[in-house]
């Protein structure tokens, strides 16, 4: 397994919070969301290169977060919470 204790114990706390239904919405992230956790497999991809050539050092640099144009990437389901 990978990560710190904190880092298992709040997915925890998270798992616990979806299936009971306790999470308030709008849900916020924690913290950022890291360009490295994109590009350490996008970065080589053939369709990320022509696309992303002219963004590529602002997007290492994190000058630019790649959640700036792909937020919507991965949204988030439809489940509601419990009231």
């Amino acid at each position: 397994m990978f990560g710190t204790v904190e880092a298992k114990l709040s997915g925890m706390i998270d798992v616990y919070k979806y299936y009971t239904r306790t999470f308030h919405i709008p849900i916020k992230m924690r913290s950022p969301y890291p360009n490295d956790d994109c590009l350490k497999c996008h970065a080589e991809s053939a369709k990320w290169k022509p696309i992303h050539d002219e963004f590529k050092a602002s997007l290492f640099s994190g000058e630019t977060k790649c959640l700036d144009c792909h937020g919507n990437d991965h949204p988030a389901h439809t489940l509601a919470a419990a009231r």
